[in-house]
């Protein structure tokens, strides 16, 4: 008789063993995992540095609005005490 008297067929000797296959498997899962997370915070980095561009941009725009509007009535105010002094002239006549 042989060594195999069993009805099941005898195991095949070249099978990939069990735990490779979990290994590579458990670790293309994690890398993938890794690759979704480093370029989800890669854009969404670059798109906060964009609101925050955005966000300089206006504030030194406000910036420039203000310094003009205090430029112009800098301007005015010769004006302004000009006609001041021709209306007191005028309620006193």
């Amino acid at each position: 008789m042989s060594d195999h008297d069993h009805p099941l067929p005898p195991p095949e000797p070249d099978a990939l063993p069990l735990g490779r296959v979990v290994f590579w498997g458990v670790g293309s899962f994690v890398a993938t995992i890794v690759v979704i997370i480093a370029l989800g915070s890669y854009f969404w980095l670059e798109r906060q540095a964009e609101d925050v561009d955005k966000v300089m941009n206006s504030n030194s725009m406000s910036a420039q609005l203000a310094e003009q509007a205090n430029e112009e009535a800098a301007r005015l105010k010769p004006i302004e005490k000009a006609m001041q002094k021709l209306a007191n002239q005028s309620e006193i006549e």
